[in-house]
């Protein structure tokens, strides 16, 4: 259900995703089976390795000539 989601939101350019609180509401067998294997970027969260397979602790993105932009993705609680 949420792939159509992801694939929108990387076709308007995002590059890099993080997690939100309703990514864990419906738990996190649907988070790691049904909800990653969906997202055709990069998914950040500095605090979750170990979790999640493919989840990484930063993404650099080069943004224009000589410029380069550092994601972190992190949730609390």
């Amino acid at each position: 259900q949420e792939k159509p989601g992801t694939l929108a939101l990387h076709g308007l350019g995002l590059r890099v995703s993080s997690f939100g609180n309703l990514d864990f509401s419906p738990g996190q067998t649907v988070l790691k089976n049904t909800l990653l294997p969906a997202f055709p970027m990069p998914v950040s969260c500095a605090n979750c390795l170990g979790q999640f397979a493919n989840v990484v602790p930063y993404v650099i993105v080069p943004v224009g000539p000589g410029l380069t932009v550092a994601f972190i993705g992190a949730v609390s609680d």
